[in-house]
This record gives C-alpha cells, structure tokens and sequence, in this order.
C-alpha cells in the first residue's frame, strides 16, 4: 500500500450541524434532507457530540414518543475529534477501537468535515486499485 493517506483527501467538506434543543423528528429529516447518516450537535457554537441514524432509530425502539425527544437525549457524547492531516490509518484503526461511525474532522478548533466508515472503505478501495496498477 501507499503512504500516509491523510482523511482530508476523503472526508465530506463543512458538514451541515444540527442543534442541541432540535427533536429527533426535524434531525431524522434533516439527514434524509442532506442524505447523510450523521450530524455534529452543537450548542451555543461549541460542539458536543453527534447523533447518527442508528441513535434515532435506537430512540424510537425504545419510546413511544422518541420522535419528540431532543437531539441532547439521544446523541454520542464525547466524539472522536481528530486532526484533517492524520493519516486514515491511524483514524480508522481508533474507529474500529472506539466503535466510532464517523470521526469530526478539526483544523484549528473549527469543524471542517466529517469522515465515516464508507469514507475509510473508499480510502481503501482507492489504496488497492493503485497497488493494482504498480507494476510487479
């Protein structure tokens, strides 16, 4: 395989961040909207964690009502943050350790993407086809 590949090369650009008093109703259209499976929180400009499909849908398992809940109830406390230029190897193995579904991308305290698992698997499958055309 190649060298370092850096997540910047593959994350998704200036994510979309929903509001921590917004209910699981207006996030779960707001990601079908976007055609995404997760959304930063924020609350008052500082993020503070992220809710994904998989948390809504958990949610609504569980209550009756989990469409009227806030986004605070059900979201991932305490995400991964990692830097744009950290190589998708070291990020995707502390994906897999951590269980992370997407890691926050950050340049100088600022949100500048999102990288998810199809973001790694499009890492990966880039890495073999270019292995594929070195010569033997």
């Amino acid at each position: 395989m190649s060298g370092p590949m850096p997540i910047r090369k593959y994350m998704s650009l200036a994510p979309k961040v929903i509001g921590y008093d917004q209910n699981l109703g207006q996030a779960s259209d707001y990601m079908r909207k976007l055609h995404v499976h997760h959304l930063p929180v924020s609350k008052a400009g500082k993020l503070i964690g992220v809710i994904s499909e998989r948390d809504i849908n958990l949610a609504l398992y569980f209550r009756n009502d989990g469409l009227k809940m806030t986004v605070t109830e059900a979201l991932t406390e305490k995400p991964y943050f990692a830097p744009s230029d950290m190589s998708v190897q070291e990020v995707a193995g502390q994906m897999v350790t951590g269980r992370f579904g997407c890691v926050l991308v950050m340049e100088h305290g600022r949100l500048v993407g999102i990288f998810t698992c199809i973001d790694a698997l499009k890492a990966l499958a880039e890495s073999f086809r270019d292995d594929a055309r070195k010569p033997a």
